[in-house]
């Protein structure tokens, strides 16, 4: 690890981890490292993400599609600072992830799609992140209204909640260059303000 130390990027997609994680916990030791992709990979235990806490120079986490599905095996993110974008698509989590989320207000960027979440949504902790540019919940089972507080995130330009069962309307954010909201099963407003 020592010749890799200046690293700024590693990308570990579809790794295959075997029950020695030895040297996993060496990534700390990057202490230059902006970029992690571990995506499709899978037999992470607690102790292998737990190690990337150690990271905080991290500003990018991709670990989209990697089985994670509870609140404990990502509780150990409000540890990363830094972090801008993070990527955490095609997973089994539930609603209670948002709140685990709200902590990481240097977000800019975060893919919650394809995660069977359901119901109401808990948007208090979402509605923290108010660096957000893009925020992107496609593909869930989210239902009932937008709350206003959607109108405080006033650096977001891409927001997709399409593929859900949202109704109402969303609160104007003048930021907001793209909005994709088809094919949720009941109707969404946008309301214009022109000036």
């Amino acid at each position: 690890m020592g010749r890799i130390s200046s690293l700024k990027s590693l990308s570990l997609i579809e790794f295959r981890w075997a029950n020695d994680t030895q040297g996993f916990d060496r990534l700390s030791s990057l202490e230059k490292l902006e970029s992690l992709d571990l995506s499709w990979s899978y037999n992470m235990d607690n102790n292998i993400l737990s190690s990337i806490s150690s990271i905080s120079s991290l500003k990018s986490l991709y670990l989209n599609n990697t089985n994670l599905n509870s609140t404990t095996d990502i509780q150990w993110l409000s540890k990363l600072g830094n972090l801008e974008v993070l990527g955490l698509r095609d997973n089994n989590f539930n609603n209670s992830i948002l709140s685990c989320l709200a902590k990481l207000s240097s977000l800019k960027a975060l893919d919650l799609s394809r995660n069977g979440l359901e119901g109401r949504i808990d948007f208090q902790g979402l509605c923290n992140l108010r660096n957000l540019k893009e925020l992107d919940l496609k593909y869930n089972q989210f239902s009932g209204m937008l709350p206003q507080c959607i109108g405080n995130l006033t650096s977001l330009q891409e927001f997709d909640i399409s593929q859900n069962h949202f109704i109402g309307s969303i609160s104007p954010i003048r930021s907001l260059t793209y909005l994709y909201c088809c094919w949720n099963f009941r109707a969404i407003y946008y309301k214009f303000h022109c000036h």
